[in-house]
């Protein structure tokens, strides 16, 4: 809870699903100095078998971040003096998703101007835009996103940066690529709010949403 405090509320949320998981394993009654590193094994190959999303297991990110978030928790144990070493750590328990090159793939410019072609919302359109032509993390970087935030004369986009904010970097500039001015000026002319995308949050789960759009 106290290092909760001032954190974005999607990094909360998945703090919260990795507590979830551990009280349902060791429930709330196991004590922390009697977490064993074989506990912790255990709590790991569990996690492989729950379900995820849309019914699917547990993929492997989720699972080392999971066990990266309590991690520190046992960590937070030591510094209080509760414990002297945490059961998490060991090298063989994965604790950063890290790169998985297997679940990488190019998508190139044809194939979202494809998609987008396809899309009957503004918000999709907009949506795989900024993503893919303009390089936005979404949904964050996209969450309060205004019109006024756009210098079309200058072909630039003022973006504000939640992910870098602790590293002084508030907000960063990204150009306006042919491609995406005009996805955007059309866009725009057609908008009757002042933010790109009003309904978006940053708890926003925009998976399904764009999936409807690909198939």
């Amino acid at each position: 809870a106290a290092h909760a405090i001032g954190k974005k509320t999607s990094s909360q949320k998945v703090w919260n699903r990795a507590i979830n998981h551990a009280e349902k394993f060791f429930l709330k009654t196991v004590l922390v100095g009697s977490v064993t590193p074989a506990d912790a094994q255990d709590f790991r190959n569990w996690l492989r078998i729950q379900p995820g999303q849309q019914g699917k297991k547990l993929a492997e990110a989720t699972i080392a971040k999971t066990c990266g978030v309590i991690h520190q928790g046992f960590l937070a144990a030591i510094d209080k003096g509760m414990i002297s070493k945490s059961p998490f750590a060991s090298k063989s328990i994965s604790k950063s998703p890290g790169a998985n090159p297997a679940t990488q793939t190019l998508v190139s410019s044809q194939d979202i101007e494809n998609v987008i072609s396809q899309a009957n919302d503004a918000s999709d359109r907009i949506i795989l835009g900024l993503a893919r032509l303009g390089g936005l993390r979404m949904p964050s970087e996209a969450v309060g996103l205004k019109w006024k935030d756009i210098d079309w004369d200058k072909r630039v986009i003022k973006v504000q940066s939640p992910k870098t904010a602790h590293q002084n970097k508030p907000s960063r500039l990204i150009p306006l690529f042919p491609k995406l001015y005009d996805l955007l000026k059309n866009e725009h002319a057609n908008s009757t709010s002042e933010f790109l995308i009003p309904w978006l949050k940053p708890e926003s789960n925009l998976n399904v949403r764009i999936r409807r759009q690909i198939l």
